[in-house]
């Protein structure tokens, strides 16, 4: 089969086509070569997890939910691999502001100031 009727029944660029052809009679096979650089510990199913449990309960720390993680035997992680995974998620770690507790007598006090001095 000649590259045109490849282009045609795909509708690909002609320049792609003869790319893969290329790669395919030098190496034998049209698979990714492997890459520089270090793999990632983590799994795409552990960062669901992270998320979730971020998620779940928003008051867990990186160091809660990489307990977590390794007493479940998921995977070894640090803290930090917790951090970086939850900085991408954009869930960045923060404390939740503390609001003091406001009896009901006091409550109807308030309410009673507030009618009072309404305008």
């Amino acid at each position: 089969m000649k590259q045109i009727d490849i282009v045609k029944q795909l509708q690909m660029i002609r320049g792609t086509i003869s790319k893969i052809i290329k790669k395919n009679t030098e190496c034998c096979s049209c698979t990714t070569r492997p890459r520089s650089g270090r793999p990632k510990k983590i799994t795409p199913i552990v960062e669901r997890y992270i998320k979730r449990l971020s998620a779940v309960n928003s008051r867990a720390s990186a160091t809660h939910i990489c307990k977590e993680i390794v007493e479940q035997n998921l995977s070894n992680i640090s803290v930090r691999t917790v951090q970086r995974r939850l900085n991408d998620a954009g869930l960045f770690g923060r404390h939740p502001a503390r609001k003091p507790l406001i009896s009901e007598e006091n409550r109807k006090k308030r309410l009673d100031f507030a009618k009072k001095h309404l305008h």
